[in-house]
């Protein structure tokens, strides 16, 4: 009776669910909608940035008319050098006072020069790195924007097949620069690889003041002159009665990893730039890998101990195997390129805030992008940190008695452990004179504090 009565009132029973369902039915189109219209969203987002990536890379991609211009100052430079003449078989000991008299300071930190040396003019000399393989970028400054780094390499009658040892190729490879800076007649400024202070010297030439590009020299031993396996993080190539000036019975032997990686850097040179000649040239992108979360990974499919690595905080093996290309980075320094890559992937995600003005065009010195500032005006006083080392004798010889690099590396060890998680990331800079005017304190510390 009681459908019936429903029937009767034009009530049907299933009208209530059918309702439901046109509602439920309005709500997913509602959804759909909207979700289009976030997609569609991006997709506008994400062709505009890519548009203006596009425009922004033409911009800075090194044009036909400066490549012109680059060579023809290479092939000049190249002529003048291999145009020097031969030079007197001089003792090491008295190459400063003698290159004193042309105001040139040996680019060294560390020396002794007790050996004989001949200079003998370059033979072989070419472009490498990325300036070989168009990946070079040209910024908008007045400063100096394009560095193309040219090998010269050292003929062997300058240096013996056992100058590896005992910082004899790093003494006679700062003199022989020191030659090539006598005879170019450029705006010219000694310089050291990767901004360190570990006798890696390079020579940048400028043709001058208003040249928007400059050449970096850097200097090599012949092709496989060197036996590259003595020359492993594991081997001792420094003796320690040499370094103290003693003569001792009981001479201990220790690694030398740093001192190691410096010499086999120069002679990896041609070898990791046609490698990446190759990488760069078969694909545009390089293969993906898990950089992020692994401390070893290579570049090389032979196998390869890790342990030969341990000392170092970031390891990336070339394709020898034999050298880390991540010798001179600290973690520190790596911790900060991830926080600087997790916010700009991130920002491509913000599909209301175009982030292309901040990330490609805004200029930023590191010093505004941190919560606080360290400064240690002198680590000499902090030099019991490495006292406190059971391997203090070793890290000394092995860094040439930088003391410096191993107290930065103590102090940044010491707030990492004294600040742990307030703070989210520590970074130490080295090149302090380019933030301020005041030089008399040696080294710079950047917080990021938590929120």
């Amino acid at each position: 009776m009681e459908v019936l009565k429903r029937k009767a009132n034009g009530i049907s029973s299933t009208n209530g669910h059918g309702q439901k369902k046109k509602k439920k039915t309005k709500i997913i189109e509602e959804q759909d909608l909207e979700s289009a219209y976030f997609q569609s969203e991006i997709a506008f987002h994400s062709t505009v940035t890519k548009m203006k990536v596009n425009a922004l890379l033409n911009e800075v991609t090194l044009k036909e008319n400066q490549r012109n211009e680059i060579d023809q100052f290479i092939e000049q430079i190249s002529n003048e050098l291999k145009s020097i003449p031969q030079g007197k078989i001089r003792e090491l000991s008295t190459m400063s006072e003698w290159l004193g008299k042309f105001d040139i300071k040996i680019p060294l930190t560390f020396s002794k020069m007790n050996k004989p040396f001949q200079f003998i003019p370059p033979t072989v000399i070419e472009p490498i790195g990325s300036y070989t393989y168009d990946g070079l970028i040209v910024k908008s400054s007045n400063k100096i924007s394009t560095i193309v780094d040219l090998l010269v390499e050292i003929p062997h009658i300058c240096i013996h097949k056992k100058d590896y040892l005992n910082n004899e190729y790093i003494e006679k490879r700062a003199i022989y620069l020191c030659y090539l800076a006598k005879k170019l007649q450029y705006l010219l400024e000694f310089s050291h690889l990767n901004d360190t202070t570990l006798n890696q010297a390079v020579l940048i030439v400028k043709p001058n003041e208003t040249s928007s590009f400059a050449i970096r020299i850097l200097l090599a031993p012949e092709k496989d002159y060197f036996n590259e396996k003595r020359l492993l993080p594991t081997s001792s190539n420094l003796r320690w009665n040499w370094f103290n000036d003693i003569k001792d019975e009981n001479e201990p032997f220790y690694p030398t990893p740093n001192y190691n990686s410096l010499v086999l850097f120069d002679c990896r040179y041609r070898e990791t730039s046609d490698y990446l000649n190759k990488i760069f040239s078969s694909s545009n992108e390089l293969l993906e890998n898990d950089f992020l979360s692994s401390k070893c990974c290579a570049l090389t499919d032979e196998k390869i101990d890790e342990n030969s690595f341990i000392q170092d905080e970031c390891v990336l093996i070339d394709q020898s195997g034999l050298l880390n290309v991540f010798h001179t980075l600290t973690r520190a320094n790596y911790n900060r390129l991830k926080h600087e890559a997790r916010i700009s992937l991130n920002s491509f995600n913000d599909p209301v805030i175009d982030h292309f003005q901040t990330l490609f065009m805004t200029t930023m010195k590191p010093i505004n992008s941190m919560d606080a500032i360290i400064q240690i005006f002198s680590l000499d006083k902090h030099e019991k940190l490495l006292e406190e080392k059971s391997n203090k004798n070793q890290l000394i010889m092995d860094n040439l008695n930088n003391k410096h690099y191993l107290l930065c590396q103590q102090v940044i060890s010491l707030l990492e452990y004294g600040l742990k998680e307030r703070i989210s990331l520590l970074c130490p800079l080295p090149s302090v004179t380019q933030l301020t005017k005041t030089v008399s304190f040696l080294s710079l510390f950047f917080l990021h504090l938590h929120t």
